[in-house]
């Protein structure tokens, strides 16, 4: 029997605790391979799922590597950015699949040119690996995950545990520093478990609030904007809604103007965060517009409706990116479960007005 998205959810906490356990082993090659490159900033190179996941990192690597780390998606950076980068580069090329024919294209570039890169991927027989050869890392095989449900919180885990072991090689972090992270890793994962069952009590209260949902903005900002993105990837992938991701400020920038009663907001919040008190504001400017608005925060105080709180004390806002995606992972299993609609399997396909609830 095929796996749903429930399974993936359900096997990855377990999964992921064992690759944390098995970390020294399972990125030493690719810490090896590090030790013997001089850079002075990162860029990675990526789309889709990737990117996201990528985005999710890029606040944690910048913070223990102590050097700059960028972002390109891999059809523009190679059809535009190519003249522009540096010798003193470390270019990181992801694609699960391997199969990605920009990121791949890009790949091709960078080793013709002769910068210095390195991949990572889930599938090292593929296009990618023929391409980078003994400079591709695997993240770790995750099966038939069709919709990266197990794997956007399996990857962002194991490229922290490969930045932290190449800056405990570097001396850029300390021991103590090295040990706080891998403790603050852990309780993140454990944490997803508890997320998933808050989700599970938000749906079955507000279940027809879920089910009507059509346009769907999702806000967040710094190490939250990866989740944001791939949570508007998801449920349009899955559930086949509209949703669209925007960095907070932004939004009010403009695009809210399009908001009326049957816009369903999500804002990404974390209380330690420095943009807590704005995503307050948010909430409070936007419950003039719509009655749809949806919190997720782990600030226990936050005074509204529609909040799914959770507890996750002391835990740094770009490691928490290891949890907040479980609730919008959730959402788009049951929905999509309930429903039957299904955007990749074009099962129950919408009317381009409005898909109507059979009860």
């Amino acid at each position: 029997m095929k796996k749903t998205l429930l399974d993936f959810m359900e096997e990855t906490s377990k999964e992921v605790l064992e690759i944390i356990g098995r970390r020294k082993e399972l990125t030493k090659e690719a810490v090896d391979y590090l030790k013997t490159l001089k850079f002075k900033d990162i860029t990675i190179v990526s789309c889709g799922s990737s990117y996201n996941i990528a985005r999710n990192c890029i606040y944690f690597m910048r913070k223990r590597l102590k050097v700059p780390v960028h972002l390109e998606s891999a059809f523009q950076f190679y059809q535009y950015d190519l003249p522009m980068i540096s010798k003193d580069t470390l270019f990181v090329c992801m694609s699960q699949s391997g199969r990605s024919i920009n990121v791949n294209t890009a790949a091709r570039r960078l080793v013709k040119d002769g910068y210095q890169i390195v991949g990572f991927t889930d599938n090292p027989v593929s296009p990618m690996g023929e391409i980078l050869g003994g400079r591709l890392f695997t993240y770790h095989r995750t099966g038939d995950d069709d919709y990266v449900i197990k794997s956007f919180v399996l990857h962002s885990v194991f490229l922290m545990l490969v930045t932290c072991e190449y800056a405990l090689e570097i001396k850029s972090i300390s021991q103590s520093e090295y040990d706080k992270d891998i403790q603050m890793i852990i309780k993140a994962v454990k944490s997803a478990d508890v997320l998933r069952k808050s989700a599970i009590d938000f749906y079955s209260t507000h279940r027809m609030l879920m089910r009507s949902m059509d346009r769907v903005i999702i806000l967040g900002c710094g190490p939250s904007m990866g989740t944001a993105m791939e949570a508007s990837l998801k449920l349009q992938e899955t559930y086949a809604c509209q949703a669209t991701a925007f960095e907070i400020e932004e939004y009010f920038h403009g695009p809210s103007l399009c908001c009326n009663k049957d816009t369903t907001v999500f804002i990404i919040d974390d209380k330690n965060s420095p943009i807590h008190r704005r995503a307050k504001e948010a909430y409070l400017g936007l419950r003039c517009m719509t009655d749809r608005v949806i919190v997720l925060t782990n600030d226990e105080n936050f005074d509204g409706i529609n909040m799914i709180v959770h507890s996750t004390e002391g835990i740094p806002e770009d490691i928490a990116v290891i949890y907040n995606i479980i609730p919008f992972q959730y959402f788009c299993y049951i929905l999509m479960d309930e429903t039957q609609v299904s955007a990749i399997g074009r099962e129950g396909k919408k009317c381009d007005t409005y898909y109507v609830i059979k009860e």
